[in-house]
């Protein structure tokens, strides 16, 4: 277990960084930067990261983690044996309360880019073979990418509103795609 002391630290570094990002963009960010909003001198910041991109990678393996962990956890919650209705609700439900949870982090990594992928992009490859689960029939690819993108859709809307989508307008959104697609 990691001593107290040292867990603090980092979470003061986390916290700034992501509150910093926020505020003035990436771009902007310096260590000297973090270091003063966090209350610490720089070399500590050293001593826990090399620079902001190790942070920022970081937070975002940190974040996947977790959501490897809640897809894990509930991975039942996906069982072929239930209605296809109820995957998809189960998913949205514990995905959606996740990035909720998260949603300071979600903005910060969305600014970031510590790796050859963005986070929409890794959050992509993390949620692909999910919908292959729940599905449980052959799809074309055109019908997994589209889920996809309607998962980020709905994301997007998670983080723009500070809230999940009420049934009324899930409901809303199942019928008019089904009108579109009649």
């Amino acid at each position: 277990m990691t001593d107290l002391r040292i867990r603090r630290t980092k979470r003061l570094i986390q916290t700034a960084f992501i509150e910093l990002v926020n505020q003035i963009g990436f771009k902007q960010v310096t260590v000297t930067k973090i270091a003063t909003t966090a209350m610490i001198n720089r070399q500590t910041f050293y001593h826990h990261y090399t620079d902001k991109y190790d942070l920022a990678a970081s937070l975002q393996t940190n974040f996947f983690e977790g959501l490897d962990h809640v897809i894990f956890t509930h991975r039942t919650d996906f069982a072929v044996n239930l209605p296809f209705h109820q995957r998809i609700a189960s998913l949205h439900k514990y995905i959606s309360q996740y990035i909720l949870d998260n949603r300071q982090l979600v903005l910060t990594l969305r600014k970031t880019n510590p790796g050859p992928q963005s986070f929409d992009q890794i959050l992509i490859t993390r949620i692909d073979p999910l919908f292959s689960k729940i599905i449980d029939q052959p799809t074309t690819a055109l019908t997994k990418q589209a889920l996809t993108y309607l998962a980020l859709g709905e994301l997007d809307y998670v983080i723009d509103h500070n809230r999940l989508p009420n049934e009324a307008e899930f409901q809303e959104l199942h019928t008019t795609l089904k009108k579109i697609f009649e």
